[in-house]
């Protein structure tokens, strides 16, 4: 299966100079991308699954069950990926009898819509797959637990304000605000500033989308969640510092946990550790849910 990049260069944020500028004014929509791997290759039980946003756009992912399972955990991926990139964390969770749902955000993979939010509204996507859960006989009474990746754990703080359903949350290189976020990869390609380029993306990206873009900060979303939570960062990820991670953390009510992985890049962390990432999420989700 394709490797994603966790490197900051032009062809992984998939835009040209000029097309910095264009989104700068018009916001962001994300080139579709796919390592057309499915979870059969993994020797993964799964189920095509097609359910509804809150807001109505429809949501394709993968359901894998495990037999007499402790609990299913919704898999959330980043930015410039999908559900298929997931795959390796629903291979381990089904191992230790945890079922899956594995999902393209909007605009992503084989779901609907041409635009992403950076997780603002991709937290609907992920209340949607909760109510899919609750409404099949099969998975209605397990209990719910979230891994969310970058993005994807932005969306997934962002749900959990709105539901109770949610359990217990691990979150892969969550960046602290999407302005910042922004800034970074912008000065780190490109060698351009905050301001105008990433404000303007941030102030304009947000007013087109109908949402404030300076609001949509994980960093102080957390302080307003009650359940278990679990943090992941690496130690040389150029998008979030581990300085952002620990702010998150200090933020965060307990019971919490940080783990620092040494040498990991953004999102890498189970690539680089597997077997200590694996042992880890399992304990925490055994605990928790």
């Amino acid at each position: 299966p394709k490797k994603y990049s966790n490197e900051y260069t032009p062809k992984s944020m998939e835009l040209s100079y000029w097309e910095v500028i264009k989104v700068t004014f018009t916001g962001v929509s994300p080139d579709r991308t796919s390592s057309n791997a499915l979870p059969s290759e993994y020797k993964l039980p799964y189920e095509n699954v097609s359910f509804k946003a809150k807001d109505g756009i429809t949501i394709k992912g993968w359901l894998v069950k495990a037999p007499n399972p402790k609990g299913t955990i919704l898999i959330a991926h980043g930015w410039d990926s999908s559900k298929d990139g997931m795959i390796n964390y629903s291979k381990f969770l089904y191992k230790n009898s945890y079922s899956s749902l594995l999902f393209d955000f909007r605009g992503n993979g084989e779901s609907d819509g041409n635009y992403t939010s950076l997780g603002y509204y991709e937290s609907l996507d992920v209340l949607g797959a909760i109510d899919y859960l609750k409404s099949r006989q099969d998975t209605k009474n397990n209990r719910i637990g979230a891994i969310g990746f970058s993005m994807g754990g932005a969306a997934v703080i962002v749900a959990v304000k709105q539901t109770n359903e949610i359990e217990a949350i691990v979150l892969d290189s969550i960046y602290p605000t999407i302005h910042q976020n922004i800034a970074r990869r912008f000065k780190k390609v490109y060698g351009f500033p905050k301001f105008p380029f990433a404000t303007s993306l941030t102030f304009f990206g947000g007013l087109l989308l109908g949402f404030n873009g300076f609001d949509l900060a994980p960093e102080k979303y957390i302080s307003e969640i009650d359940i278990p939570v679990l943090i992941i960062q690496g130690s040389k990820d150029e998008q979030v510092s581990i300085e952002d991670a620990k702010k998150i953390y200090r933020n965060t009510k307990e019971p919490k946990y940080l783990w620092i992985v040494e040498g990991a890049k953004h999102t890498d962390s189970y690539n680089l550790n597997s077997t200590e990432y694996e042992k880890r999420i399992v304990v925490f989700f055994n605990e928790n849910i």
